[in-house]
This record gives structure tokens, C-alpha cells and sequence, in this order.
């Protein structure tokens, strides 16, 4: 399974969504230039800023 990041409008994907697809699937997408293999940076280089916002634990509403 890969990861892609969409460049360009297909069937219910707008270019910025990212969705999982099967290997060869990808792979298609990839070579019709439709979508690129999505890496997010954030966690792959650990940088805590640009990581998703966590609540902290053990607060209430």
C-alpha cells in the first residue's frame, strides 16, 4: 500500500487530498501524473512544530 498526495482532479480526489491505494494502483496514479507518493515531513524528520497540535492529558471540558 502507498500513500498519495493528489496533483490533480480524479474521480472524488481534489488536488491536496491524500488517500492510500494498493501498489499498482499507486503506481498508475503516479505515472499519469495524477498524484505524487506522500511523505509527511513533520513526522518523518521528527520536527514537533509542524507535527499535529495533541491535547494534553488529563484535561476536561
Amino acid at each position: 500500500m502507498k500513500i498519495l498526495k493528489f496533483k490533480r482532479h480524479h474521480r472524488m480526489y481534489t488536488p491536496g487530498d491524500v488517500a492510500g491505494f494498493a501498489d499498482d494502483e499507486a503506481q498508475r496514479l503516479i505515472d499519469a501524473g495524477v498524484a505524487a507518493e506522500h511523505t509527511d515531513d513533520a513526522k518523518a524528520e521528527g520536527d514537533p512544530s509542524k507535527a499535529e497540535p495533541t491535547k494534553p492529558a488529563g484535561t476536561k471540558k
